[in-house]
């Protein structure tokens, strides 16, 4: 109703009113009171406030009026909240000096009336700022009352014009009138004439610029309004409406691996699958993250219009808490295809725990699931658990695997290169399964003979077989075994059109089959459980292959240098106490005290045997300290990357990560070993400028350099994990060529998707690492020819050097057959002039002989009986 509006606008003027005038009144009151007492003071008479008695006057301020007046220090003005008091007025314990102003008037209570008037109306006044600013309903009124403001002294401006013919000056609602239209419509002042007086011209346009501008702020206050209403129902409400997605819970630094490995398949195979990310950050941070790391590797490579871009863009990225089941069910969880949990930095323990926890929220859900839940563990003890709260979860724990690599890049450096280059994401040899039914019922030779430009190692066969953990993958099979049907060739080769098939026959493991999904197998027939990539696997059964029997390893009795002490480096001693030769020195600098350290090499499931640990304590960062190690002397020098934001557990010495500092924490890690890398450098120059032409040059991970130096005597090996280091790298040609740097997390994620993609292939590079099982091993050409009576045995064994004859790739095979059973599958020459790389599926013609000396070795896939002694 009309008149129910107004009297609720009257009524809302009325309270605003009664608000600002009533502190108001009330300090003029008190100085009414005040000034009453000074007159009454001046005729003669005692003050009425003079009857007050002293005890009353304990806080420092007067009673005037029945009001409490503040008290304010003499020098103290404008008060502040410290010197506001809302007590009695203390005054001097002669009764006579006021506290307040500092002056003695010969009366038991004086006081400045306009001092305490002043603070008075200072107190009203920030408190009704502080309302009409900060609270809702304050500002909503402040807005209310400067638009009544506005409209009535526009009603009052122009009742002193002259006014208009359409417009009478005199008349009271004409003049509101008109105001209420300069104030809603600028175009109001169209309609006053030209030929009107200034004053209504100067009126009009006034008004109309003051009633514009308060419009434009408060369409603006209503615009931000909804929009952070619609922000909270975005938030809150909005949900992934599609089906067959892939949902990666968690970000850290393998997300961006994750995620460019992922992309790069689809791409490949023309698909769209939708991906979905959650994660408890920031959207818009994540998706610029993803923005910027993607640009630095896509822009120059691709054009504009590559669908790369546009599957970039359809991401659908959401903030909430993973373990919210109100988040999961809003990003469809249970109609994802594959629900991938990255584990996140820090202690290894805490990091399983928030895997379980997520998996548990999942396994909550109303609504079942009905894809595949990848989780990753460091801790292999926690797989039982997740398995039994989700059948379908599937448990990769890829950092123990990750820690052998680089322990055989450190000893073994052509093994250790080769299979981190079977698990890169860039161009190079990769691991194929693919199946082939015109060579059912032939022989496995048959087989490697089909394939002119790349290699068979093995096959996945549909029956359990020994030394295969349960995989059915049988590696360097016997030459007279024969294909079965439904079995599938596991093949490396360097691109996918080497493999010499059919597209619709082949099968990679980051390809698609037709009417099947990106990150499944072949036939669900094939799949094959997800061999425990434990540190147990990489352990020897027996002594006889142990690492004193190594070849390579025996020519490595030098010092080992370990520095950094990260959490899982227990497990990286036990894989290295495998690799080393018996009594090889390793020497540990860590600032860890030494007791803990001691500590947790005595906790360790199987002590060292085969190396004695040497501890070091001091700052890894300090010149001084590193100088101290035997860096000169060391086969290889480890700088391992440690987790910044770590406390040490008093009890069992364990490192916990801080939460606060988990995301910045890879950045400032890879500054620290590139700091400590480059102090490690210096040290060698000053100590002989000859050590520095006897390192390895950067291998870049996925890539191998263009020369593999031949001396290995001091390879320094530097630990890195965040992806943004890799651009100081590309821009720094002098630091690549001071170490290998080994991208740990870049490999974890590439087991880790090989995991979730093809099972037989990830299956195939764990028992390819496993001393177990047929393993890849770095042998001299010489110990073959010998034991095959080409050669005498001080030439086989580099005792006596010389031309060995020349021997294509199929008579070496035969040899190595011959010889103990194993399969040649490329080979690592020592040439001094060319310095060639390691070479796996050689692209030359494979009947072509070749010359070869000593220095040269085999590259062979061995038995663990008949592996050949050193």
């Amino acid at each position: 109703d009309g008149r129910g509006f107004l009297v609720m606008m009257c009524s809302s003027v009325a309270s605003s009113v009664a608000f600002l005038v009533a502190p108001l009144a009330g300090a003029v009151v008190d100085a009414t009171i005040c000034s009453a007492s000074s007159l009454t003071e001046g005729a003669g008479r005692e003050s009425p406030l003079a009857a007050v008695p002293g005890e009353a006057h304990a806080k420092g301020s007067t009673a005037i009026g029945g009001t409490g007046v503040i008290g304010v220090a003499k020098d103290a003005w404008p008060p502040t909240e410290e010197t506001w008091d809302f007590g009695e007025q203390d005054v001097g314990s002669d009764g006579g000096c006021c506290r307040c102003c500092g002056s003695c008037c010969g009366t038991t209570a004086r006081c400045c009336g306009a001092r305490q008037l002043r603070s008075r109306l200072w107190r009203s006044s920030l408190l009704w700022v502080d309302w009409l600013l900060g609270d809702g309903y304050g500002q909503a009124t402040l807005l209310l009352v400067s638009a009544l403001a506005l409209i009535f002294a526009g009603t009052g401006v122009w009742m002193s014009t002259a006014g208009t013919a359409d417009y009478n000056a005199e008349s009271f609602e004409e003049s509101l009138w008109m105001s209420w239209g300069l104030f809603f419509d600028p175009g109001t002042q169209t309609g006053v004439a030209a030929s009107e007086h200034i004053s209504v011209k100067t009126v009009a346009a006034v008004f109309s610029i003051l009633g514009f501008l308060y419009n434009l702020t408060l369409l603006g206050i209503i615009v931000e309004w909804i929009r952070a209403i619609m922000d909270r129902w975005t938030r809150t409400k909005s949900r992934v409406w599609c089906t067959d997605h892939i949902l990666l819970l968690g970000w850290s630094e393998k997300t961006l691996f994750m995620l460019h490995e992922i992309l790069e398949g689809m791409a490949e195979n023309s698909q769209n699958d939708p991906v979905v990310i959650v994660a408890d950050r920031d959207p818009a941070d994540m998706r610029d993250e993803i923005r910027q790391y993607f640009i630095k590797i896509w822009q120059g490579k691709f054009s504009s219009f590559d669908r790369r871009w546009r599957l970039l863009r359809s991401l659908h990225i959401r903030a909430g808490l993973i373990h919210d089941q109100d988040v999961l069910e809003r990003a469809n969880a249970s109609w994802a295809r594959t629900i991938i949990i990255l584990g996140r930095d820090g202690n290894p323990r805490h990091a399983d725990l928030e895997t379980v926890r997520n998996t548990l929220a999942l396994s909550s859900l109303q609504a079942p699931i009905t894809g595949r839940i990848l989780a990753e563990v460091q801790m292999v003890e926690k797989a039982k658990v997740l398995k039994r709260l989700h059948p379908m979860t599937e448990v990769i724990h890829a950092r123990s695997a990750a820690n052998h690599i680089l322990a055989l890049m450190a000893m073994k450096p052509v093994v250790g290169s080769i299979i981190s280059n079977l698990c890169s994401f860039s161009a190079g040899e990769e691991l194929y399964a693919i199946e082939l039914p015109e060579l059912e019922g032939r022989s496995f030779e048959e087989a490697c003979h089909h394939f002119k430009k790349s290699v068979c190692i093995g096959v996945q066969g549909t029956k359990q077989v020994e030394e295969s953990h349960n995989t059915r993958i049988v590696l360097a099979p016997p030459k007279e075994r024969q294909i079965q049907a439904g079995e599938r060739l596991l093949v490396i080769a360097r691109r996918v059109q080497d493999v010499e098939q059919s597209r619709d026959r082949k099968w990679h493991w980051r390809k698609r089959q037709e009417n099947h999904s990106f990150n499944q197998s072949l036939t669900m027939g094939n799949r094959a459980p997800l061999v425990a990539g434990s540190t147990a696997l990489f352990r020897s059964l027996s002594k006889s292959a142990s690492a004193d029997t190594d070849v390579v390893a025996e020519e490595l009795r030098s010092p080992l240098v370990i520095i950094g002490w990260p959490a899982d480096l227990p497990d990286m001693l036990s894989l290295l106490d495998e690799i080393v030769p018996q009594g090889t020195i390793v020497h540990l600098l860590s600032e860890k005290p030494e007791e803990h350290q001691k500590m947790q090499v005595q906790n360790m499931k199987r002590p060292p045997k085969n190396m004695t640990l040497h501890h070091h304590v001091g700052p890894r960062d300090s010149q001084q300290t590193l100088g101290k190690l035997p860096l000169a002397e060391a086969s290889a020098i480890l700088v391992l990357a440690v987790a910044q934001g770590q406390h040490l557990d008093a009890r069992d010495g364990l490192q916990i990560a801080d939460d606060d500092d988990v995301d910045d924490d890879t950045l400032t890690s890879d500054s620290s070993c590139l700091s400590i890398l480059l102090q490690i450098a210096d040290l060698l120059n000053m100590q002989g400028p000859d050590l520095m032409d006897m390192r390895q040059p950067l291998q870049v991970h996925g890539k191998l350099p263009e020369k593999f130096v031949r001396h290995q005597s001091n390879r320094i090996i530097c630990e890195l994990l965040d992806p943004r280091t890799d651009q100081v790298l590309t821009r720094n040609k002098t630091l690549c060529q001071t170490a290998t740097f080994f991208r740990s997390k870049a490999l974890e994620t590439g087991l880790f998707t090989m995991a979730a993609s093809e099972p037989a292939v990830f299956n195939t590079l764990m028992l390819l690492m496993s001393p177990s099982c047929p393993s890849l091993q770095a042998v001299p050409v010489g110990v073959y020819l010998s034991r095959a009576g080409k050669v005498s045995e001080e030439v086989g064994c580099g005792k006596a050097s010389g031309d060995l004859g020349k021997y294509s790739f199929w008579e070496l095979a035969s040899m190595v057959r011959a010889v103990d059973q194993g399969l040649l599958v490329g080979w690592h020459r020592n040439d001094e002039q060319t310095e060639e790389t390691p070479e796996v599926c050689p692209e030359e013609n494979k009947d072509v002989k070749m010359s070869w000396s000593s220095k040269d070795n085999l590259l062979v896939i061995q038995h663990p009986k008949h592996r050949l002694d050193a």
